[in-house]
C-alpha cells in the first residue's frame, strides 16, 4: 500500500512540476525507449535450456517535465523481457518498472544524467519437460521491490537543433525479497516526441 501511495505521490508532483515547465523556454516532452542489455538475477534462475535461443528486450516510456533550465523531472514505466526459448520448453521472464526521478542536463550539450527511484517486480513463465518427455508449465512473480535505476543519455537533437533520436545506457538494482536483488544493464535508443 505505501508504495502505490508513493506512485501517486509521483504522479501529484508531475502536475505541479508541469506547471513550472511554463515559465522556461523548453517544452515538456515524452520519450519512447527500444533496447537490450543483459541481466544479473540474485536468486537461483536458470538462464538457459539445452539447444535454446535467448533474446533481452527493453523498452521504456518516460515524460520529462522541465524544473529548471538544466534540471527535468521523470516519471514513468521501464518493461524487460527475457526470452529463452526451445521448441515447446521456456523461461519467459517479464521485469516491470514503474519509476519517478531526476534528470540532469550537463554544460556538455546533449548529454544527461538521471537517477530514478523504481517500484517493480518481475513475473516468470516456465515451460519444461520431464524425464518422460511431459511438459509441465508454471508461474510465479517475486514480491515487490523498491530499487534504482541510473541512466547516461545523448540527444543528437541538441547538437543538430532538429529532431533526432538519443542514445543512452542505464544499470537497475531492484530488489527481489531475501536480500536478493536483480541487475539490469541496458543500451537503448529513444525517440523524443514533443507533448
Amino acid at each position: 500500500m505505501k508504495k502505490i501511495f508513493c506512485f501517486v505521490n509521483l504522479i501529484v508532483l508531475s502536475f505541479f512540476f508541469s506547471l513550472s515547465s511554463f515559465a522556461l523556454d523548453r517544452e515538456p516532452y515524452l520519450t519512447l525507449g527500444l533496447g537490450t542489455g543483459c541481466i544479473v538475477y540474485g536468486d537461483d534462475v536458470e538462464t538457459s535450456i539445452s539447444g535454446s535461443s535467448r533474446a533481452i528486450a527493453t523498452t521504456d516510456a518516460l515524460i520529462h517535465l522541465p524544473l529548471a533550465e538544466q534540471l527535468n523531472f521523470m516519471a514513468g514505466t521501464d518493461l524487460v523481457g527475457d526470452f529463452v526459448i526451445s521448441g515447446s520448453e521456456h523461461f519467459l521472464r517479464y521485469d516491470y518498472a514503474f519509476l519517478g526521478g531526476l534528470e540532469v542536463l550537463t554544460p556538455l550539450t546533449g548529454l544527461s544524467l538521471s537517477v530514478s527511484y523504481a517500484i517493480g517486480r518481475r513475473t516468470d513463465f516456465v515451460a519444461l519437460k520431464d524425464e518422460n518427455d511431459d511438459l509441465h508449465t508454471w508461474h510465479g512473480s517475486t514480491k515487490w521491490g523498491n530499487g534504482f535505476k541510473f541512466s547516461l543519455d545523448y540527444d543528437f537533437g541538441a547538437l543538430t537543433g532538429g529532431w533526432a533520436p538519443m542514445v543512452g545506457a542505464y544499470w537497475r538494482n531492484m530488489p527481489r525479497g531475501n536480500d536478493k536483488r536483480d541487475n539490469i544493464i541496458a543500451v537503448y535508443l529513444r525517440i523524443p516526441i514533443v507533448l
